[in-house]
């Protein structure tokens, strides 16, 4: 539990086994405090089920009542939104995000969302990521406008389904803004921090508009709000694309160096040098 929470930059960790005979389940929840190693909550738990999903909705409401954790109602429905119902088309669903990010993972991993949406169609995690590796093979792939229309169509069932649903929101922004919609893609991101106000994707997000539109003070400010949020996150790094446009030549040098080596970082380090008039620096 310590490795795992110091690498996801998180307090407690929450754990646990179970033992299956006939529909008894016997689960074992354990709550760790990360620092001290220590068990703060133990459960044990026994439920007869149905099904997969129905135990997965069981034990959510049996560790926020053994935490003492305090929800809004809103917040509680939110859980229980997206319960899938076909136990095929889940399957259909766990494997196609399984694919790596290649061309030839994203058409795989489409044709088992094709396959999932068949059986069950009212599964909003489904049109999210039908949604995603669409958007990803138009541009990578085979591009294409018909891929891309589909992708945003997905995206927009998806939203139709769960409405909250923070990867679609973040998707579907991401799609106005490279297409000129920038205000309805402002309106998308700022749903998302209304639903998590940490959410360090968002901010990313919210400053790739900025810049898109040439608003570079803003996108420095909600790229920096996202690295104080998650300061490992690699993707971050477009940060220094920010600080060169705007021409905050010294600010990519120190932003560099909170990322790992790589021919992006090197580039744009050579980029920020050359406008600093230190050529030779710049042309190692």
């Amino acid at each position: 539990p310590k490795t795992v929470g110091e690498e996801l930059q998180v307090d407690y960790v929450l754990i646990g086994n179970y033992l299956i005979e006939d529909s008894v389940i016997r689960l074992n929840v354990e709550l760790i405090h990360v620092h001290s190693n220590e068990i703060i909550w133990r459960e044990p738990l026994q439920v007869d089920f149905q099904s997969a999903f129905e135990l997965q909705d069981i034990v959510a409401k049996e560790v926020i009542a053994g935490m003492n954790i305090q929800f809004t109602q809103k917040e509680l429905s939110r859980i229980r939104k997206n319960i899938p119902h076909d136990p095929l088309a889940y399957e259909y669903f766990l494997r196609s995000i399984s694919y790596e990010y290649t061309n030839e993972g994203d058409q795989l991993a489409i044709g088992m969302l094709e396959n999932s949406i068949e059986l069950d169609s009212t599964y909003a995690p489904t049109y999210y990521h039908l949604g995603d590796r669409l958007n990803r093979y138009a541009i990578y792939g085979s591009p294409n406008s018909e891929d891309a229309l589909r992708s945003e169509n997905a995206l927009l069932k998806a939203l139709s389904l769960d409405s909250e649903h923070i990867g679609a929101l973040g998707r579907l922004a991401m799609r106005y803004t490279e297409t000129d919609r920038i205000v309805e893609a402002v309106e998308l991101i700022k749903q998302i921090l209304e639903i998590n106000p940490n959410s360090a994707e968002a901010h990313l997000s919210l400053g790739y508009i900025y810049r898109y539109a040439g608003m570079n003070d803003e996108a420095i400010r909600e790229m920096e709000k996202a690295i104080a949020l998650d300061s490992r996150n690699q993707v971050f790094r477009t940060i220094l694309i920010t600080y060169l446009v705007a021409g905050e030549y010294e600010k990519v040098i120190e932003a560099g160096r909170l990322f790992e080596e790589s021919a992006f970082i090197i580039e744009h380090l050579g980029l920020a040098l050359h406008k600093l008039g230190k050529n030779t620096e710049a042309i190692e």
